[in-house]
């Protein structure tokens, strides 16, 4: 158990009437309903205090998150800066009564709601109440469930009505989930739906600084793994493949095979819709039609839209419709005795249409001959270079 709970007010950036940082402003911490100093910390395990009062640097922030004791409830009181000498500044805003979120030994209906109703237990993910209460389960609204191990608490993915009750599916917080003691249930009393149940945002990082982050997936022929900034060196970790997911589930799954590693969801009835990586491919599939929707083949670099072939255009040089017609461009040369020209990719099937131009003097006529589905003999009156256009399947 936490020996604090994160603050779920001024953990962001703080501003003036003008818009501007609340530079220099001050956060004082008291015992809800007094002028006692309550001391806030600066980790879940309190073993760190702020001062009291927290002053706010140049980008009205604390420079570090603020976690409340575990079971105090606190008055907290937003200040502007103070004038030189003085301690305290114009007050701003007091809050009171304020406690840390999910800290299970306070009341406080700032943060929870009881729900009327018996929750009854389905799976480690799911329950259900009597009544259409899908404008109380909120997709993305927090929950706070007793159960035989204790509380749990959850986010809402979805609520459906059906038969007289509304089902729950939850996302449990990590390491938790749902079990048969399922006895009650709260909701985050400020959750509108979509939205956090903490009123303000929390910044990642720190007022003289921050970093943010690229979440890679690669697969290096045995293990699905992540990293960091694409840090596959240094910083690699594999994630468990999930191979026992029935084809008739709606699920979220990893998969790996002797060749490709998978992240994707599973629909009843449609075919899968995933993320994947191969040893030269990365791409995304429909479940509907399973047809390429976006891939990047790394030896060849290109990248394709829903079949549609994007070209580097200084190496490859065609694109490749869904359809399969081709179209390609280039250079060459024309001469009267004409002159063999190569495409930059064979076409499958056919060759249907060269168009040239010379590149020197325009107004000097080309034409084609041997049309191959690898390339075309080009003449000219005299020796010219010359732009092509092809199209074939």
């Amino acid at each position: 158990m936490s020996n604090a709970y994160l603050s779920p007010i001024l953990n962001d950036a703080q501003f003036s009437d003008d818009g501007t940082f609340l530079a220099g402003g001050l956060i004082w911490f008291y015992q809800t309903g007094t002028s006692t100093p309550l001391i806030a910390y600066t980790t879940p395990l309190a073993d760190t205090p702020w001062t009291n009062p927290i002053q706010l640097d140049a980008r009205g922030e604390t420079g570090g998150e603020i976690w409340l004791a575990a079971g105090k409830s606190y008055k907290i009181i937003l200040e502007g800066p103070p004038e030189y000498g003085q301690t305290h500044g114009v007050v701003i805003s007091t809050f009171d009564n304020i406690s840390g979120v999910n800290d299970p030994g306070t009341t406080s209906v700032a943060n929870w709601v009881a729900f009327s109703g018996t929750p009854t237990y389905l799976s480690a993910v799911t329950f259900n109440v009597p009544g259409d209460y899908r404008t109380v389960f909120l997709e993305s609204r927090r929950l706070k469930s007793t159960n035989t191990v204790g509380l749990v608490y959850s986010t809402v993915v979805s609520s459906t009505y059906a038969t007289g009750v509304t089902t729950v599916t939850v996302s449990n917080d990590y390491g938790q989930a749902l079990d048969a003691g399922l006895s009650a249930v709260s909701y985050g009393f400020v959750e509108t739906g979509g939205v956090s149940s903490i009123p303000v945002a929390v910044n990642a990082g720190s007022a003289s600084g921050g970093s943010q982050y690229q979440m890679w997936i690669d697969y290096d022929g045995t293990n699905l793994k992540w990293s960091k900034d694409a840090d596959v060196s240094s910083a690699t970790w594999p994630i468990i493949a999930d191979k026992a997911v029935a084809a008739s589930s709606n699920s979220f799954y990893t998969q790996q095979t002797s060749s490709e590693a998978q992240i994707g969801v599973r629909f009843t009835g449609v075919g899968d819709s995933y993320f994947y990586n191969n040893a030269t491919t990365w791409g995304l599939t429909n479940g509907t039609d399973a047809v390429t929707l976006v891939s990047y083949n790394r030896s060849t670099s290109t990248a394709s839209y829903h079949g549609f072939t994007l070209p580097d255009p200084s190496t490859s040089k065609y694109v490749k419709l869904p359809n399969g017609l081709i179209m390609q461009f280039g250079q060459g040369t024309a001469s009267s005795a004409g002159t063999s020209v190569t495409f930059a990719t064979t076409f499958p099937s056919l060759c249907v249409s060269v168009v040239t131009n010379a590149i020197v003097n325009p107004a000097v006529a080309t034409s084609v001959n041997t049309l191959t589905t690898t390339g075309f003999t080009a003449f000219c009156g005299s020796t010219n270079p010359i732009t092509y256009i092809a199209f074939g399947y």
